[in-house]
């Protein structure tokens, strides 16, 4: 017969193991009804122990109870949508050519990584270096894909699903030549009036939002994804 307390410690296994008319209750320290493992709140539900929470920055990726929440997170953590999305901390000029470089993760399935910048073209007269580029420099199994919005709206995308760069260029940069005019297709050259043989120097500055996500089908991992974005560089 198994005695009424004392007996046997309770853990959670959905059974009144010490036989006291209660089923997974805490049992008296030092024991625990479910092991701790990092980084992790865990709880005890229906007789299985689950992670109930993550500690702040951390996410399970690989849904394994052991390994707790083993996915450290990035340091900039993209908004969820175009219209809010976070605001790179870089002014983007071709000009100075301008080069930022974002690393992120999505962590769950839904998770969206969105960034925004302005891109501005300077003042030009004789050539225009205005090249907008978004770009990955690290896509682990093509796992990730990104959307990108140019201008004041989110209603429209300008590219969906691209896996590896989209470009908004003025410059025409390794697209076209002109062998027999003065300069190359586009606006380089270019002219502030219009002028035989060239095309007008024109102010293309715009706002750029772009939506970073794991493509359908694939399961969540930890693999960082890394994007460029530059301006006047290409």
């Amino acid at each position: 017969m198994i005695p009424a307390t004392g007996g046997y410690v309770e853990t959670c296994n959905n059974i009144d193991d010490d036989c006291d008319g209660t089923v997974d209750e805490p049992p008296a320290a030092p024991a625990v009804l479910c092991a701790a493992v990092p980084n992790a709140t865990v709880a005890c539900t229906a007789g299985t122990c689950r992670i109930s929470l993550c500690n702040g920055g951390w996410y399970d990726t690989d849904g394994t109870y052991a390994t707790g929440c083993e996915c450290q997170g990035e340091t900039i953590e993209g908004m969820p949508d175009c219209p809010s999305a976070y605001w790179l901390p870089l002014t983007f000029t071709d000009n100075p050519a301008s080069d930022y470089t974002i690393t992120g993760k999505i962590t769950a399935a839904g998770d969206v990584d969105c960034f925004v910048f302005n891109a501005t073209d300077t003042v030009d007269t004789t050539c225009d270096a205005y090249n907008v580029d978004i770009r990955f420099t690290s896509n682990p199994g093509n796992q990730f894909q990104f959307s990108v919005w140019r201008g004041a709206s989110c209603a429209t995308a300008s590219c969906t699903g691209e896996l590896s760069n989209y470009s908004w260029r003025t410059d025409f940069a390794g697209a076209c030549v002109n062998p027999t005019g003065p300069a190359p297709c586009g606006e380089c050259g270019c002219r502030t009036v219009v002028t035989a043989g060239y095309n007008l120097c024109a102010d293309e500055s715009s706002r750029y939002a772009f939506c970073v996500t794991r493509r359908p089908t694939f399961p969540a991992t930890c693999d960082a994804y890394s994007v460029r974005v530059t301006n006047g560089v290409f």
